[in-house]
């Protein structure tokens, strides 16, 4: 990765890398940031292997630390600010964290029994050009993200800086991640869909357009953006892009994009046909992938198709349809979507159980480790994969992979709750909230209920639509009956 945002640095110095706010920061400035933050990492004895927490305000300078952290063979592993601290802390503790690179004073009045680096003091130290020529960086985890967990607990996702540099390799031409283009940056950093936003885009020599705190929320200034940067490459969730039609009733500020990037939720018909009706240039490609293979494995360009589906795997990446014995299914048959490749990772974080379940070995496949991603599909007669959904409770809402279960698991710790279910439904206007369906032991405060939750989960898994009931619809074992929630509200009254 160093290597090679080093070289695109020296190729095009002048070129803006990132644009945040009224700043431009060029290339070459980027790579001097990028090194001087590796000296600070150094100088605080930061090593191979190590894990260093990235709590830090929406910067430039928090894209450089990335690359300063795998330059000294170390793993970064991205925290919101906002996170709650218990959640916060879980995640340091659990990777034995050697320190929390911040520039928020905030952050280091709350974390100060952890090793602070202040990155605002990066300008003071001098730029070291030294590699450790014994960091094996093919092999090396990259960074470490956490997604929500059945269990009540994140689990931590290790990728191998190997996967990210096939990703650079393989995957960003073929969905228009290319040298020269602008790419905006919505996503938050401790989401796996800004690797494409800011390590694919910068190792590719593209202008990142960096949103900052109000910008990513706000439809109206998201509308200048694009509008003064001239943006024309953008990943987005579907559930994003449908909001900012609501607000400004078309896509027109967005006529100059080429390449709409979409994840593998479901895109609605609509959305498509306003991309074409206001973007004549643009082609619109459908990824696929858990965090767990490395951002993204497969690529779609949907731009003419009538069925929708997720396409075929980037180079050095296979996919497969699985039956329950993990015996590959006949083309046309459901089955599960499992992958394998260099880009897999290696596995959970403390978790041996969990990635011995889902990490398998498995003979017959050409990389021997095969991932089972839980979600089901099939293969078409062309190759290509159509994703039909999840196998469990696992859902993707405004972008993010959540763990419905690790709702109800907190919602349940709390006192006088006796049932509850969570779950992705649309409002009256069409979009998709989360719901949090819940029965009583006793009478309970729905905004101390509220509260409680927000102090344990990230803002994007509190629910905001709250349905009570006398009980909740059961089965014949006695297990509430999803498939009854599914069909409507009334049958909780």
């Amino acid at each position: 990765m160093y290597e090679i945002i080093a070289k695109t640095a020296s190729q095009q110095p002048n070129v803006a890398a990132v644009v945040f706010e009224d700043t431009v920061t060029t290339y070459e400035a980027f790579i001097h940031t990028v090194d001087r933050l590796a000296a600070m990492l150094q100088m605080n004895h930061i090593k191979q292997g190590d894990i260093v927490g990235l709590i830090h305000s929406r910067t430039p300078i928090a894209l450089a630390a990335m690359f300063a952290g795998v330059k000294v063979g170390a793993a970064y592993m991205p925290i919101e600010p906002g996170a709650p601290k218990a959640r916060t802390v879980y995640m340091l503790d659990e990777n034995h964290a050697a320190a929390i690179l911040t520039d928020l004073p905030e952050i280091m009045d709350q974390y100060a029994d952890y090793r602070i680096i202040d990155t605002s003091k990066q300008t003071m130290v001098q730029a070291t050009e030294a590699f450790n020529e014994h960091i094996d960086y093919s092999d090396h985890t990259a960074y470490i993200i956490y997604t929500s967990g059945s269990t009540g607990k994140p689990k931590g996702v290790k990728i191998r800086q190997a996967g990210i540099v096939n990703l650079i390799l393989h995957g960003t031409d073929v969905v228009g991640i290319s040298p020269g283009r602008t790419m905006m940056c919505l996503s938050n950093l401790s989401f796996d869909m800004s690797v494409p936003e800011t390590i694919l885009a910068l190792c590719k020599g593209l202008t990142v357009v960096l949103a900052n705190e109000k910008e990513q929320k706000n439809p109206v200034l998201i509308r200048r953006l694009f509008e003064k940067h001239g943006i024309d490459t953008v990943l987005i969730a579907p559930t994003r892009l449908q909001l900012l039609t609501m607000y400004h009733r078309n896509l027109s500020f967005m006529s100059h994009v080429k390449s709409f990037m979409f994840g593998a939720e479901k895109i609605p018909g609509y959305l498509l046909e306003m991309i074409k009706a206001n973007c004549p240039d643009a082609r619109i490609y459908n990824l696929y992938g858990p965090t767990e293979v490395t951002a993204f494995v497969t690529y779609s360009d949907i731009t003419d198709k009538v069925l929708i589906d997720v396409g075929r795997p980037i180079e050095n990446m296979e996919v497969y349809i699985m039956n329950e014995y993990l015996e590959p299914v006949r083309i046309g048959v459901k089955g599960e979507i499992c992958v394998s490749g260099i880009a897999l990772s290696p596995g959970y974080v403390n978790d041996l159980e969990l990635t011995d379940k889902k990490f398998i070995f498995h003979e017959n496949v050409k990389y021997g480790s095969l991932y089972r991603t839980g979600d089901y599909g099939r293969m078409l007669d062309d190759g290509c994969i159509q994703y039909l959904g999840r196998l469990d409770n696992q859902v993707k809402f405004k972008g993010y992979r959540i763990e419905l279960e690790e709702i109800e698991a907190v919602a349940l710790s709390y006192p006088g709750i006796m049932q509850v279910v969570a779950d992705i439904r649309e409002d009256a206007v069409g979009v998709e909230e989360l719901f949090l369906f819940y029965s009583l032991t006793q009478p309970i405060n729905e905004a101390d209920l509220r509260n409680y939750l927000r102090q344990v989960l990230p803002d994007y898994m509190v629910p905001t639509v709250y349905e009570r009931s006398e009980t909740l619809p059961t089965n014949q074992n006695g297990k509430i009956d999803r498939k009854q929630l599914k069909q409507g509200k009334e049958l909780l009254r």
